[in-house]
């Protein structure tokens, strides 16, 4: 089952080797993706059909229907630094000037200027100058 191939990559976004970018994708200017980042607008079909494999169940979606069902665009605003190993959920929005460290797993909104780390990557601090500044939702 492949997903629909639709990535945007902003002027000056720099990526370093073995970055995996999958799906619907949207990364804003200057950005930096440092080596092995792993984002991705979708996942497999685990939960669709209870008790039969995941191969099975891709198998009876349309293209249509899993993209419709399954494939969530990942928004990166301008100026985000993207540690080594971090994955980015699908569905995710990034907001502008944001750090996501190292080894990181992104699974909700990012607001602007956050730092953010961890399995779940939860809220460390804010870059200076961008404290108290929330994405758009």
């Amino acid at each position: 089952m492949s997903a629909i191939k639709e990535i945007v990559i902003g002027r000056g976004t720099t990526l370093q080797r073995n970055v995996t970018i999958n799906g619907q994708v949207c990364l804003g200017a200057s950005c930096l993706l440092a080596p092995n980042v792993f984002i991705s607008s979708t996942s497999h079909v685990h939960d669709h059909i209870p008790g039969m494999s995941i191969r099975e169940q891709e198998s009876l979606l349309s293209q249509e229907e899993f993209v419709r069902t399954y494939n969530r665009p990942i928004v990166v605003g301008d100026d985000v630094w993207i540690g080594v190993n971090a994955v980015l959920m699908p569905g995710v929005q990034i907001g502008a000037h944001a750090v996501i460290g190292a080894n990181a797993v992104v699974t909700k909104d990012v607001p602007e200027g956050a730092i953010v780390a961890g399995v779940p990557a939860r809220i460390l601090s804010y870059r200076l100058g961008f404290e108290g500044k929330s994405c758009a939702e």
